[in-house]
Protein backbone atom coordinates (compact mmCIF):
# COMPACT_ATOMS: atom_id res chain seq x y z
CA UNK A 1 0.00 0.00 0.00
CA UNK A 2 1.12 3.55 -0.69
CA UNK A 3 -0.02 6.35 1.61
CA UNK A 4 -1.36 9.44 -0.20
CA UNK A 5 -0.38 12.46 1.88
CA UNK A 6 -1.28 15.26 1.75
CA UNK A 7 -4.62 14.50 0.13
CA UNK A 8 -4.72 16.97 -2.75
CA UNK A 9 -5.60 17.02 -6.42
CA UNK A 10 -1.93 16.84 -7.39
CA UNK A 11 -1.28 13.81 -5.17
CA UNK A 12 -4.48 12.00 -6.22
CA UNK A 13 -4.28 12.64 -9.98
CA UNK A 14 -1.67 9.95 -10.67
CA UNK A 15 -3.82 7.36 -8.85
CA UNK A 16 -7.13 7.92 -10.70
CA UNK A 17 -8.61 4.57 -11.68
CA UNK A 18 -6.69 2.63 -9.01
CA UNK A 19 -8.20 0.83 -6.00
CA UNK A 20 -7.82 2.69 -2.72
CA UNK A 21 -8.43 2.10 0.98
CA UNK A 22 -9.98 5.03 2.84
CA UNK A 23 -9.92 5.07 6.64
CA UNK A 24 -12.45 7.53 8.03
CA UNK A 25 -12.06 9.51 11.24
CA UNK A 26 -14.66 7.29 12.96
CA UNK A 27 -12.46 4.23 12.26
CA UNK A 28 -14.57 2.73 9.46
CA UNK A 29 -12.88 1.63 6.25
CA UNK A 30 -13.96 1.88 2.61
CA UNK A 31 -12.44 0.27 -0.47
CA UNK A 32 -13.16 1.64 -3.91
CA UNK A 33 -11.70 2.98 -7.13
CA UNK A 34 -10.39 6.55 -6.92
CA UNK A 35 -12.24 8.42 -9.63
CA UNK A 36 -11.34 12.04 -8.97
CA UNK A 37 -10.70 14.86 -6.52
CA UNK A 38 -13.24 17.65 -6.87
CA UNK A 39 -13.66 20.74 -4.65
CA UNK A 40 -12.23 19.19 -1.45
CA UNK A 41 -14.10 15.95 -2.03
CA UNK A 42 -12.87 12.49 -3.04
CA UNK A 43 -15.10 10.56 -5.44
CA UNK A 44 -14.85 6.76 -5.41
CA UNK A 45 -16.39 4.42 -8.00
CA UNK A 46 -17.69 7.34 -10.05
CA UNK A 47 -17.29 8.61 -13.54
CA UNK A 48 -13.73 9.78 -14.17
CA UNK A 49 -13.31 13.47 -14.90
CA UNK A 50 -13.50 14.39 -18.58
CA UNK A 51 -9.79 15.27 -18.59
CA UNK A 52 -8.78 11.99 -16.93
CA UNK A 53 -10.99 9.97 -19.30
CA UNK A 54 -9.47 11.76 -22.29
CA UNK A 55 -5.94 10.96 -21.08
CA UNK A 56 -6.97 7.36 -20.42
CA UNK A 57 -8.39 7.04 -23.94
CA UNK A 58 -5.26 8.41 -25.56
CA UNK A 59 -2.78 6.41 -23.47
CA UNK A 60 -4.76 3.17 -23.77
CA UNK A 61 -5.20 3.63 -27.49
CA UNK A 62 -1.54 4.43 -28.08
CA UNK A 63 -0.39 1.47 -25.99
CA UNK A 64 -2.71 -0.84 -27.91
CA UNK A 65 -1.79 0.38 -31.37
CA UNK A 66 1.96 0.84 -30.64
CA UNK A 67 2.24 3.83 -32.96
CA UNK A 68 0.35 2.22 -35.86
CA UNK A 69 -2.68 3.91 -37.31
CA UNK A 70 -5.83 2.29 -36.07
CA UNK A 71 -8.41 1.61 -38.76
CA UNK A 72 -12.12 1.88 -38.11
CA UNK A 73 -14.23 -1.13 -38.92
CA UNK A 74 -16.53 -0.91 -41.93
CA UNK A 75 -19.53 -0.55 -39.59
CA UNK A 76 -17.84 2.31 -37.75
CA UNK A 77 -17.02 4.02 -41.05
CA UNK A 78 -20.61 3.77 -42.29
CA UNK A 79 -22.18 5.05 -39.07
CA UNK A 80 -19.36 7.50 -38.23
CA UNK A 81 -18.83 5.87 -34.82
CA UNK A 82 -15.86 6.93 -32.71
CA UNK A 83 -13.90 3.84 -31.70
CA UNK A 84 -12.49 4.11 -28.17
CA UNK A 85 -10.29 1.88 -26.02
CA UNK A 86 -11.95 3.14 -22.80
CA UNK A 87 -14.89 0.97 -21.77
CA UNK A 88 -16.44 1.33 -18.33
CA UNK A 89 -18.94 -1.45 -18.99
CA UNK A 90 -16.29 -4.14 -19.56
CA UNK A 91 -16.93 -7.39 -17.70
CA UNK A 92 -14.97 -7.79 -14.46
CA UNK A 93 -12.89 -10.60 -15.98
CA UNK A 94 -11.25 -8.20 -18.42
CA UNK A 95 -10.35 -5.45 -15.94
CA UNK A 96 -11.03 -5.92 -12.21
CA UNK A 97 -10.57 -2.18 -11.56
CA UNK A 98 -13.49 -0.83 -13.57
CA UNK A 99 -15.24 2.03 -11.77
CA UNK A 100 -18.32 0.01 -10.80
CA UNK A 101 -16.49 -3.11 -9.60
CA UNK A 102 -16.72 -1.77 -6.03
CA UNK A 103 -20.32 -0.57 -6.02
CA UNK A 104 -22.15 2.72 -6.36
CA UNK A 105 -20.32 6.06 -6.49
CA UNK A 106 -19.30 7.52 -3.11
CA UNK A 107 -18.51 11.18 -2.42
CA UNK A 108 -16.38 11.81 0.67
CA UNK A 109 -15.62 15.22 2.15
CA UNK A 110 -11.94 15.57 3.07
CA UNK A 111 -12.93 16.39 6.66
CA UNK A 112 -14.18 12.79 7.04
CA UNK A 113 -10.96 11.14 5.82
CA UNK A 114 -8.20 10.20 8.27
CA UNK A 115 -5.96 8.19 5.88
CA UNK A 116 -5.93 7.35 2.18
CA UNK A 117 -3.93 4.46 0.71
CA UNK A 118 -3.49 3.19 -2.85
CA UNK A 119 -3.68 -0.60 -2.97
CA UNK A 120 -0.69 -1.76 -5.01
Amino acid sequence: MKHIHPISEEQCREHYGKPVLVILRDGSELVGVLSRYDQDKIILNGEPSAQAAHKSNRSSLSSITHGKKRKKSSVAKKKNIVVSAYNEGAPLGENPYTPYAYGAPIVLDLALIALLFVLI
